[in-house]
């Protein structure tokens, strides 16, 4: 079954095409990797799923409804969360309270009740904690829960953002580029923490360049060049794709 459609997607910045007419499916469990050339609208296309950006044309279902128009909080808490790039977000607070801040999105007590401290606030607060305990421990960083996000490694401020993420309880998590700047070991753990969340149940969504690590972790790979989607298939079938060999390399073969 698939969990996202997305169908003639189009994304204008003046003349210039970041996406477009994309037509691409995810289906449930699949790890589904993006990948293209810098510039080829990957990044761009996330946003738009995510609703960080509106499309100019084309629809976006998620879970069978329609997603266009909605605001990322929105989404987010129907199950569709993105992580970003960047690792500079809540870096001046605990790595607990970092990922409890991703869990605020799901507060049914509202200000008020927090502020009073009343029961149902205060129930909540305990099970967003035991929660928080639960990811760190999934992904080994329970020994880090009083550290100051800033303090971390970079490999490990790089889970961090995976853990927010994960605090938001997501059914589908697109990745944006997780492995940018991790070394070897530190992308042979993420790949290894990629396919246990898979294993929960989550869904994976992919955009990536560390190619070993695409091809090795994808159930199917997707590829954009100049905003339009080239190939798809599995990872051999888009290694020997000409397109995509052509895009990467030029017309010549040579890199």
């Amino acid at each position: 079954m698939d969990i996202l459609a997305v169908s003639n997607v189009s994304k204008y910045y003046g003349g210039l095409a970041a996406n477009s007419e994309v037509t691409c499916r995810i289906r449930e469990g699949e790890i589904v990797s993006l990948i293209g050339p810098n510039g080829a609208g990957k990044t761009t296309l996330f946003n738009l799923i995510s609703g960080m950006e509106k499309t100019d044309c084309g629809t976006i279902e998620y879970a069978g409804r329609d997603i266009g128009g909605m605001e990322p909080p929105e989404i987010a808490r129907l199950g569709l969360v993105r992580t970003f790039q960047q690792t500079k977000i809540f870096r001046d607070v605990k790595v607990k309270e970092a990922v409890m801040i991703g869990r605020h999105i799901h507060d049914r007590t509202g200000f008020l009740g927090a502020l009073l401290s009343s029961r149902s606030a205060r129930s909540e607060r305990r099970s967003g904690s035991e929660k928080v305990s639960e990811i760190l421990t999934f992904l080994g960083m329970s020994f880090q829960a009083e550290s100051v996000a800033r303090n971390l490694a970079y490999g490990d401020q790089k889970l961090l953002g995976i853990a927010i993420s994960l605090g938001v309880e997501p059914k589908l998590l697109l990745l944006d580029e997780p492995a940018a700047g991790l070394n070897i070991q530190e992308s042979a753990r993420l790949m290894e923490i990629i396919r246990k969340i898979r294993d929960k149940g989550i869904t994976i969504g992919l955009v990536e360049h560390n190619m070993k690590l695409v091809m090795d972790i994808s159930d199917r790979v997707l590829v954009l060049n100049y905003g339009k989607l080239i190939a798809e298939g599995t990872p051999g079938q888009v290694r020997k794709d000409p397109g995509v060999i052509e895009a990467y390399l030029g017309k010549s073969g040579n890199a």
